[in-house]
This record gives C-alpha cells, sequence and structure tokens, in this order.
C-alpha cells in the first residue's frame, strides 16, 4: 500500500511530504513480515505479523501539589487502559513509560526524619528511608521506577526486566502502571513537563546505558498522554518548535504520533479548574500543533474517553 501524507504545522514547524511505499521494515505502512513458529517436533507453522503494530506510549505526569485534582481520574483511566491493551493489543508490541517534570526525588522532611530516626514517623510511615536513590531517579525524562513522597507509591514498582518502563512481558500489568503513575507531588517549582517528553525520547537517554534504554523506538506508533496542573514555562522553545522536535524523532511523521493534553484550561472560558488559575495556553497549542490529538481539563472527572481516542486512532490506522 502507499500512503500519502502532507504535514502542516504553524509558527515556525516545518511543512512535509512523507510517502510511504509498504516497506515493512520501516513499520509505517500496513506491510507485513512472516515468520515460523516452533510448535514442538520439529513442526513449524508460517504467521504473518503487521508491521505497523509496534506503539511506545508514554505518560507524562505532573508531580505538583495541584494535581490532586487529577490523582482519581488518572487512576480509574489505569485499569481500564490495562485491559484495553490485554484485550486489544496482545498481538501488538509495546512500551509504556511514566515521567514527571522534575529532577526531584522524594520527600525533603522526610529524608531529615531518616536521618534523624530511621522513618518518617506519622507524617509518612510507609516512606522509603532505606532507599538509596539512583542518578536515574533524579534525571528529566528518565522512567519512573521508585516513585516516593506524597501521594506516591513510595515503593520500587515491580517492572520487569529490570528497566524503567514496562513491556509485553511485564505480569501485573494495570498494578504495576498504577504504581508508576503515582509520581509524588511537591517539590521543584521550575517544572519542565514537555522537556521532560522530549527528554524521554531522546538518544542520550534511549542509547546504551542510558537511563530508558530501548523505549524509544523510530519505527513505533508514539502515544504520548500529558496530565499537568500549570502551564510549561521553563522549556525553551515555543510551543511550535516543541513539536516540531518532538515530531523529528518519527522524521517528520505526524501520522506516526498522537498526543493527548490535559491541563488546566481556564484560559478557554469554559474550565472545570476555575479555581486553579493557571496559564496553560502553551500546552493547548503544543499538543494543537499535532494532526492527531485530543484536549481537556485535567479537572474532569473521566479521562477514560481521552486515552479510547488515542487506543482507537492505533486500531484504525494499523487496520487500513
Amino acid at each position: 500500500m502507499t500512503t500519502d501524507a502532507v504535514m502542516t504545522t504553524t509558527g515556525d514547524a516545518t511543512t512535509t511530504d512523507d510517502t510511504t511505499t509498504g516497506d515493512a521494515t520501516t513499520g509505517d505502512t500496513d506491510g507485513s513480515t512472516t515468520g515460523t513458529t516452533d510448535t514442538g517436533g520439529g513442526a513449524t507453522t508460517t504467521g504473518t505479523t503487521k508491521s505497523c503494530k509496534k506503539v511506545d506510549f508514554l505518560f507524562a505526569v505532573d508531580n505538583s501539589t495541584y494535581m490532586t485534582e487529577a490523582y482519581n481520574p488518572l487512576g480509574d483511566m489505569v485499569p481500564h487502559f490495562a485491559s484495553r491493551i490485554e484485550d486489544e493489543f496482545s498481538d501488538w508490541d509495546y512500551h509504556m513509560m511514566v515521567v514527571k517534570g522534575d529532577e526531584s526525588w522524594g520527600n525533603e522532611l522526610c529524608e531529615e526524619r531518616c536521618a534523624l530516626y530511621g522513618s518518617c514517623g506519622d507524617y509518612m510511615p510507609d516512606y522509603p528511608c532505606d532507599y538509596d536513590p539512583v542518578e536515574c531517579d533524579m534525571t528529566l525524562g528518565a522512567g519512573i521506577r521508585h516513585p516516593a513522597g506524597n501521594w506516591s507509591a513510595n515503593d520500587e514498582c515491580p517492572i520487569a526486566g529490570g528497566k524503567r518502563y514496562l513491556t509485553n512481558d511485564q505480569p501485573d500489568l494495570a498494578d504495576t502502571l498504577d504504581c508508576m503513575r503515582k509520581v509524588g507531588l511537591g517539590h521543584d517549582g521550575m517544572r519542565r513537563q514537555v522537556q521532560s517528553v522530549l527528554d524521554a525520547v531522546d538518544v542520550d537517554l534511549n542509547g546504551g546505558g542510558g537511563c530508558n534504554e530501548d523505549f524509544y523506538r523510530e519505527d513505533a506508533y508514539l502515544v504520548v498522554m500529558m496530565v499537568t496542573s500549570q502551564g510549561d514555562y521553563f522549556t525553551d522553545g515555543t510551543p511550535e518548535q516543541w513539536a516540531e522536535s518532538l515530531l523529528a524523532h518519527k522524521g517528520g511523521k505526524f501520522n506516526k504520533v498522537f498526543v493527548v493534553g490535559l491541563y488546566d484550561d481556564g484560559f478557554s472560558g469554559s474550565s472545570a479548574c476555575a479555581d486553579i488559575g493557571w496559564d496553560s495556553k502553551s500546552l493547548w497549542s503544543f499538543v494543537d500543533e499535532f494532526y492527531n490529538s485530543s484536549s481537556g481539563s485535567m479537572c474532569e472527572d473521566d479521562y477514560k474517553p481521552y486515552i479510547d481516542e488515542a487506543l482507537d486512532f492505533l486500531l484504525d490506522d494499523c487496520e487500513e
């Protein structure tokens, strides 16, 4: 199959003509690959697998103290998402990772109490005083593996294979992803949620020995879901440049990316987050740059329709 696509973005973003020719090695079309499976006794069967059935899910979860509004709807979304993955994407090759918008780890008050008393006491009795954070725990864009602090799992998430992201081999998918999404609240006010997304898929973190080694794959779909209560005031550049940078990782192939943005949309005049009052227009502009995207308020009660839209896009696009 031949697919002709034209990417047009606003601002400083570039315009790209994208033509693919059904090369199964690119992952950009519905080309297929064949292989043999040993069924025992020396017998083999031949199967066909669509090359497009490959996706990297990246959840960017703000750790601002204002994120309490998002805690429950995000938690309700996780088992729904995991169920759809297990039911409808069992023959896909998927990766899933969670990042947050700063380099902090843990709780400062608890760290002081741990040093003095060996525990955080009644303030946070489950705080992991005996855990010594590693560099990747405090690296922007690195996958969450051992969250700690207020409203966090305060435990090492049981990610299979020692990675910082989940794969098809992950048992207890819903519970493990739920552990990862509880990134904690508080710490650094200079959050760079967009930068954490850009760093998460950058070669520095995905190359050999990097925190996210082999998470991001150029030939896979990329689904980004950002849930944040604040605007991004500290990532360098403009929303158009942010989008251009993310698309550059896909060689400009806009049809391989789906971005969901849930944030304080008070600037729109119809926000469920009217009492928070952060200006998130830059994040809206960033998400709106993508041909395949959806936006909403992080104070809504139900996030499931947003992740469903992304999952439905994958199924429909790969079927074409």
